[in-house]
Parts: structure tokens; sequence; C-alpha cells
């Protein structure tokens, strides 16, 4: 499952003081700005800025508007041009870092958390966070698990950082460090119900069916429409043979996407259940997928025993056309011989 997002509202961690400035629109800024009326506070404020163009604090004070105004792009801007001003000013690429992180731009972001690196400890409490959510973005885990590894160490109970981290281990094939993470986010916040979706998957690629099943049932407590847990709910419990609780994860696992593993699942938990109509009609869904041989023949197969069973030789058409796939098994060709003469 995806990692945690940041957000843009993470951008006033790196809002910078603010500075006394003086001038004739000095007072109606501060009117306006106390009001929050930044719309109006920041005509005067371009008024001083015309006066001191190259005033860093008046170009920072803009930009920090703009973005509490989520005019983000013209933010981004402005914050460029502080940087080109004063270099030094961490918070503009703080800022500007956080608008390239939320609108997926992470190589600049990157470049920008980077650059402010070893301020603090406290802004690198942050940095390395935002610049590990870039990274895993962008899908250069090794970077990314680094830099969880950074931040882990000052922030050791945060669930949401151990939780990314896992996914960051996973992608590069340690399940077991990734397992731990998830555990661990699990012990740091017992109410981190988030944790026990990947902590499923991750337990059936280590393939503990029953320890994934019983995470992901946790899971779906708390999150009961998401649709790749019902999916994978109902995959657990049909392996098992639970096809009555198997059904309605599977019925909500297809209803805002056709899938077709997931209707054969419930089709096969219909048929097994002895609910023929109702197999039918997903057998006849899945016949609408690109299938291989194998499997429209098996589709075919049981729609006709399916139809027999409502009403004797009325499916051994179907019977016939799995048959005649040439990929036909015992069980096929024994109903072809015994129903279908």
């Amino acid at each position: 499952m995806k990692p945690i997002a940041i957000t843009v509202a993470l951008l006033c961690c790196f809002i910078t003081p603010t500075y006394a400035q003086h001038g004739d629109d000095v007072d109606s800024l501060e009117y306006f700005s106390d009001q929050e009326d930044l719309e109006k506070a920041t005509v005067y404020l371009d008024n001083l800025i015309k006066m001191d163009p190259t005033s860093a604090a008046l170009r920072m004070r803009r930009a920090e508007w703009l973005v509490k105004m989520r005019q983000f792009d013209e933010a981004k801007k402005e914050f460029t041009k502080v940087i080109e001003i004063d270099p030094a000013i961490w918070q503009a690429h703080g800022q500007r870092g956080s608008i390239y992180l939320n609108s997926k731009q992470y190589d600049s972001a990157i470049l920008d958390f980077t650059q402010i690196m070893g301020t603090s400890r406290e802004v690198d409490s942050l940095t390395y966070s935002f610049r590990a959510y870039a990274y895993l973005e962008s899908k250069n885990y090794k970077a990314a698990s680094r830099d969880y590894d950074s931040i882990i160490r000052l922030r050791p109970k945060d669930p949401n950082l151990l939780n990314n981290r896992s996914y960051a281990r996973e992608q590069l094939g340690d399940l077991k460090g990734a397992l731990q993470d998830v555990n661990d986010a699990i012990d740091a916040d017992k109410t981190y119900v988030r944790a026990y979706g990947p902590r499923a998957l991750l337990y059936l690629r280590m393939g503990d069916r029953d320890e994934a099943l019983a995470s992901i049932e946790v899971y779906l407590k708390a999150y009961p429409r998401d649709e790749m847990a019902n999916c994978l709910a109902g995959e657990l419990l049909s392996h098992k043979r639970d096809y009555e609780n198997a059904i309605p994860h599977l019925t909500v696992c297809v209803q805002k996407e056709a899938r077709k593993d997931a209707y054969l699942l419930r089709a096969m938990a219909y048929y097994n259940t002895g609910d023929c109509s109702a197999a039918i009609t997903d057998f006849l869904k899945i016949l609408t997928f690109k299938l291989s041989a194998p499997e429209e023949a098996e589709a075919l197969y049981h729609i006709g025993v399916c139809k027999n069973r409502q009403k004797p030789k009325s499916g051994c058409d179907y019977i016939r056309r799995a048959f005649q796939k040439g990929t036909y098994d015992e069980k096929q060709k024994h109903a072809l011989l015994t129903e279908c003469q």
C-alpha cells in the first residue's frame, strides 16, 4: 500500500520570522494583515517592494502570503527571488521545496531540501522526512531508506515515518525489515490501524496467509470500503474455502473497477456454495475479458455445469465449447460424456 503523503499544510514549518518594516504604506499593510485581508495587504506590500526591490524580508513576506492564499505558482516564483537576493535564507528553500514536493517536482524538491541540511536539529528533523518522501515518490528507494534511517533516529516513535520506511524496504526486497517497521509503527501507536494493510501484504508475500488474513481483517474494521483490502480479504478467504465470507469482500472489490481475477474468485465462490444463478452471471462477465484459452474453457465449463444443474442438458453446448478449446481436463471430459449424451 502507498506511503503516507506529506501535504502543503506542512509549509508552515518553514515560516520565516517577521521583520518590522518602515514606509508610508506600513500602517495600511499592518492593518489589513491584522484583519487577515491578505489581498488588500499585498497591495501595500507591493508598494514597499517597488521602493526596495532587493529586500529579501519584504519578498519573503509576500511569498508566505501567497502560500496562505494558495497561489503556489506565484509563491514559488517569489521564493526564487528571495533566494537570488540571499541564498542563506533557508526558509525560502524549505518552502519552495515543499511547493515542489506537493506539485510532484521531486528532483527540484530534493535539491532545495538538500540545500538546507545541517541548519539545525529541528530543521533536519523536518527536512529529512520531506526529502525522504520525495525520494520515495521518485522511486529512489535506497536514498529514501537512508533518509528515513536518519529521521527515525531523531523521531523513533513516529508511525508515519516507520510506515514509509517499510514501503521503501519492501521495494528493495527487505521484507523482514519492512515487516519490522510496520510492527514497530503499531507498537508505537496502537490506534495506527493503517499499518495493518501493508502488514497483511508483507505476510502474504512471505507466505503466511493466516497472519495476512488476520491483519487485513483488523484493517477492514477501520476502512471497510477499501477496495484493494477487500480484494485481498476475498482472495485469502477463498483460499481457505470460506466462500460465504469471501463473497461480500469480492463484491466490494469489483464495485468500482471490473477485475477479472476477483470476478473469477467470486464466480467460484458462488459455484461452490450452490448459487448457480449468481455463478453464471459472473462467469458470463468473465467471458467479456481478454482470456487465455484455459481461462475461457474453465468459465464455459462451469456455466455448462451450472445450467445442467438448473435444467438437465441445458448447459451442454457450453461444455462442448469448453472441450473444443483443446485445454480440457478430465472433469470436463467426464461431464461431456455423462451429462450430455
